[in-house]
């Protein structure tokens, strides 16, 4: 079993998508990636 914590992992328990998109919308951060975006990286 692994018993290593990503940062990801970390992420996902405290943010959900709603709050990921209000806080981007805060720091005025246009995400322009079409495939790879902050959610994908993040979430």
């Amino acid at each position: 079993m692994n018993k290593h914590t990503t940062f990801q992992n970390m992420i996902q328990n405290f943010l959900s998508k709603n709050e990921l998109q209000a806080i981007l919308k805060e720091l005025d951060y246009a995400d322009t990636a079409r495939k790879c975006t902050v959610s994908t990286l993040l979430l």
